[in-house]
């Protein structure tokens, strides 16, 4: 029933997207006119890492230089009916890779939007968390790296997707409503692929759930979300635990020249597809930033932990993070930081800290 429930429903909000674009009187709208945007970051830092000889760890170098790119092409027609039909791609750097990140089509109105493509979901696009300056705090896994086995590369984020990502995804977004908006995607599957999978293969079925309020009380601007998102692991309960499912909580609010913002994150199941195990990823955050004319600060602290059938891996993250705005859409940045990673491996194979300075320049245009 829950199968039928959110397939039915996915397939609605698609078909009416179409249909509400295809009617009214063909006349002459204007073509799509695509802008480009973007922005690029390249980082220089020295990093100073406690665990050589932990797993997948060795030969420890201290200096590295990293780099992370992204160029938006974007653009919009208003159609005859009154709607507007947006597109969007997405396409990032990260010295590693180059390739295609989010491509999508919205069509908007008086009804809200309706988002099909891959793009964010609900319940991502609804994880406020406030943020810092500098690289960021998911960032400093770039720097201190995490040992083969520990669970932290799910933990170093608050946004809940329970590893859909950018899946193919129809998302419904209401108008504002004195700064009130609900949210629903549904993803089919976790892929990109043109292409019908098996659902024996993974995740599918993803239905995510999201309401958020962005406004004023008062003198002071508030966000806040909370969402929810469950999807179908494998169709074997012999095999596969209950279903992933997870929420979020989170948002910020600005006090004079003060941000402050706070997020909390738990995830059960993601990854645990292919065998009976129950899973519980949970991160909070907490960051401060304060902007004064060119300069702005910051102070950013997120944990995690990932439970498996009674182990448990931890994670955590301390960063002081400056700005500069030197204009024109010039940024110069810095990160004094430390991460750490607790494992339940034996003998510390799963362990690895350490402590970075990081400065570099980020440009937006």
């Amino acid at each position: 029933m829950k199968k039928t429930l959110m397939a039915t429903s996915g397939l609605v909000a698609a078909v009416t997207a179409i249909a509400m674009v295809a009617s009214g009187p063909a006349v002459g709208a204007d073509s799509i006119k695509i802008g480009v945007s973007g922005s690029s970051q390249q980082w220089f830092g020295w990093v100073d890492e406690k665990n050589d000889g932990a797993n997948g760890i060795t030969s420890i170098q201290n200096l590295d230089l990293q780099g992370d790119n992204e160029i938006h092409f974007k653009g919009s027609t208003k159609l005859d009916n009154g709607l507007s039909v947006s597109f969007a791609y997405e396409m990032d750097s990260d010295g590693a890779s180059n390739s295609g990140d989010e491509i999508s089509v919205t069509v908007s109105g008086e009804f809200g939007s309706l988002n099909l493509g891959e793009n964010d979901g609900a319940a991502d696009r609804g994880s406020y968390a406030g943020g810092t300056y500098g690289i960021g705090l998911g960032d400093g896994n770039n720097w201190v790296r995490v040992p083969t086995g520990h669970a932290n590369s799910i933990l170093d984020s608050t946004s809940l997707d329970l590893d859909f990502g950018d899946a193919n995804n129809v998302t419904y977004i209401t108008p504002s409503m004195n700064g009130l908006q609900l949210g629903a995607s549904y993803f089919p599957n976790a892929g990109t692929a043109n292409t019908v999978t098996n659902e024996t293969a993974g995740l599918h079925n993803g239905l995510a759930l999201s309401i958020t309020y962005n406004g004023v009380m008062g003198k002071n601007a508030v966000r806040f979300g909370a969402n929810y998102m469950v999807a179908e692991g494998l169709d074997d309960d012999s095999l596969a635990p209950d279903d992933p499912h997870g929420f979020h909580v989170g948002g910020d609010i600005a006090v004079g020249g003060i941000i402050v913002g706070a997020a909390y994150l738990e995830e059960n199941n993601v990854g645990s597809t292919t065998v009976a195990t129950e899973t519980t990823e949970r991160t909070w955050q907490f960051n401060v930033r304060y902007a004064e004319g060119a300069n702005s600060y910051s102070v950013g602290y997120m944990a995690g932990t990932s439970a498996v059938t009674g182990a448990e891996d931890k994670f955590d993250v301390l960063q002081v993070s400056y700005n500069r705005d030197l204009s024109g859409g010039v940024t110069w940045a810095s990160t004094l930081g430390r991460n750490e990673h607790d494992g339940n491996g034996t003998g510390g194979a799963e362990d690895n800290s350490g402590v970075y300075v990081i400065t570099g320049l980020t440009l937006g245009f």
